[in-house]
């Protein structure tokens, strides 16, 4: 299909710098392929073969251009992001604190790559449950998207999303809403109703409406998400079907009344590579 052509296509690019082009395997457009490879692998799950590319991708990039250049930064950003998916968060945030080192110097505290690198710093603690760590990682970020883009843009809402979540992970549930809320205004009047961003926060939403006894609420904010993510991604996906069984379970808990159904919210990121 299209990622087996697109992996195709950029392993022959690798080879055609490395080898027609005679620049060798110590090229930074070698570099640049290799780190193509590495977003493709990465994009379709193959951690393992994405964080080999990236490595190797990295050793040509200090070599070429020494620890301090942008595209170095680029790279521990895209390694923290590998880690992060195999699960190994102490290993991301230390990639990601240099990515960050990286691009403060390279470009001063206000660039996007900078609030980008908060924002994975804040994820990558949250992982860890060492939720104060990363409100202040997220507070930075959207302190930085607020000077560069203002309150309405893709990134605010990101930051508020991620604030909710970790707030709803320490229980404060108001304060979760609150952001929630503002994620929520934010992604609707950019992308409008039917976007699955959309869906993520009212997914997030669920959980702190639940953990106050707010079960009807919990509920609508559950099926909401459930019907944008059928009509985006039909029956079948993981996403879709996971949500029909947990809103399935809360509505029979709420028959019961039994205890309600706890569930974890789609996490998001700023940074995608």
């Amino acid at each position: 299909g299209e990622y087996d052509e697109a992996l195709k296509l950029a392993h022959e690019a690798l080879d055609l710098f490395t080898k027609v082009g005679g620049h060798g395997r110590q090229h930074p457009r070698v570099a640049d392929s290799r780190q193509l490879i590495g977003i493709i692998y990465k994009t379709h799950g193959r951690y393992q073969e994405a964080l080999v590319q990236y490595q190797k991708a990295l050793e040509v990039f200090l070599a070429s251009y020494g620890p301090a250049h942008a595209s170095v930064g680029e790279i521990y950003g895209n390694i923290g992001n590998v880690y992060s998916h195999l699960a190994r968060h102490e290993e991301a945030l230390v990639q990601h604190q240099k990515a960050h080192e990286v691009f403060l110097a390279f470009y001063g505290p206000e660039h996007r790559f900078v609030g980008e690198s908060y924002d994975n710093m804040g994820v990558a603690y949250r992982q860890m449950g060492r939720y104060e760590e990363a409100l202040a990682q997220y507070q930075k970020a959207r302190e930085v998207f607020l000077s560069l883009y203002g309150q309405e843009h893709i990134l605010m809402a990101v930051g508020y999303n991620n604030t909710g979540n970790v707030l709803s992970n320490m229980g404060r549930n108001e304060e979760a809403l609150e952001m929630f809320s503002k994620a929520l205004e934010i992604r609707i009047s950019l992308v409008g109703e039917d976007h699955i961003d959309v869906a993520a926060t009212y997914s997030s939403m669920a959980a702190p409406n639940l953990s106050q006894g707010k079960t009807a609420q919990g509920i609508e904010m559950l099926t909401k998400a459930y019907d944008i993510e059928l009509k985006l991604l039909g029956p079948d996906h993981e996403r879709t079907i996971k949500a029909g069984v947990a809103l399935n379970l809360l509505r029979i808990s709420k028959q019961r009344g039994s205890a309600v159904v706890t569930f974890r919210s789609p996490r998001t990121k700023a940074r995608t590579k």
